[in-house]
């Protein structure tokens, strides 16, 4: 047999690298490659231990470790864009992980004078499209985990081993204060219905122009009302949910659906 074309043997038959070799390739190549052949370890392991051992890192003061630190971060940033940030699969790793890859994202798309006040009571054009992605991808993490971690999630036995795993009601306790302010800005923006993108960053945290991917008005606006709508259900105000889910429905069609994390059909059942 031809294993060399048999993807299955590519997949499960190959040693698999560990995080320290993609570490020491020093560009895209190799994590692409392992990436687009669906290798184990999988993206979400990849990004749990690239986020682990970053933040591990960012204590030491020594410039080897320092430097250490931010390819790690460019490493899992560059794994979670290859992904396009689906929450479908970022739920796969720990909430702290994805606390902590989000909020970096945060840190090198918006500016500091930004990051200091109440994004809410701003006016969105004032902050960049980038940036205004990057926050929109955390507070939907924020407000979708919360219902997930209530409703959706079992943790399974081998979730455990995977770096940055803490009970799911640690995982609330951690999410929760954040709730209201990030309820807040999906509110402002499904009425605001701002165009934004799917934030692309490869190694050393650059951020190439003309590689990301627009989502239209339409797509953020519907996204945001159904994951209001997820939210008011679970805090029982039925009526609340019930306008944000028709919202998020009239809309899906002029949507491109591949980037909403809901059904038509779904929704209005």
């Amino acid at each position: 047999p031809n294993f060399q074309e048999n993807s299955f043997f590519n997949k499960y038959c190959h040693e698999p690298p560990t995080w320290f070799e993609f570490l020491l390739d020093g560009s895209e190549a190799k994590l692409r490659s392992h990436l687009e052949n669906n290798y184990e370890p999988n993206a979400a392991h990849l990004i749990s231990v690239f986020v682990e051992k970053a933040s591990s890192s960012i204590n030491n003061t020594g410039g080897a470790m320092r430097q250490y630190s931010d390819q790690l971060w460019s490493l899992a940033s560059e794994t979670a864009s290859f992904l396009h940030w689906q929450h479908s699969v970022l739920s796969e790793i720990p909430t702290p992980i994805r606390q902590k890859l989000l909020s970096h994202l945060v840190k090198i798309t918006v500016p500091e004078h930004l990051r200091a006040v109440d994004i809410t009571q701003i006016d969105f054009s004032s902050i960049p499209k980038l940036g205004l992605s990057a926050l929109f991808l955390y507070h939907r993490w924020v407000c979708s985990s919360f219902v997930q971690l209530h409703y959706y999630y079992k943790p399974k036995k081998k979730d455990s081993e995977i770096p940055g795993f803490i009970p799911n009601v640690n995982a609330i306790q951690l999410i929760e204060p954040e709730l209201s302010h990030s309820m807040e800005f999906l509110q402002k923006i499904a009425k605001d219905k701002p165009e934004l993108l799917i934030p692309r960053v490869c190694c050393s945290n650059k951020l190439p122009q003309g590689e990301e991917i627009n989502l239209s008005r339409t797509t953020v606006a519907a996204q945001a009302h159904y994951d209001l709508g997820e939210l008011y259900f679970y805090y029982s105000s039925h009526a609340e949910a019930y306008s944000h889910f028709k919202e998020a429905a009239a809309m899906f069609d002029g949507s491109d659906a591949k980037f909403l994390s809901f059904k038509k059909t779904k929704v209005m059942s």
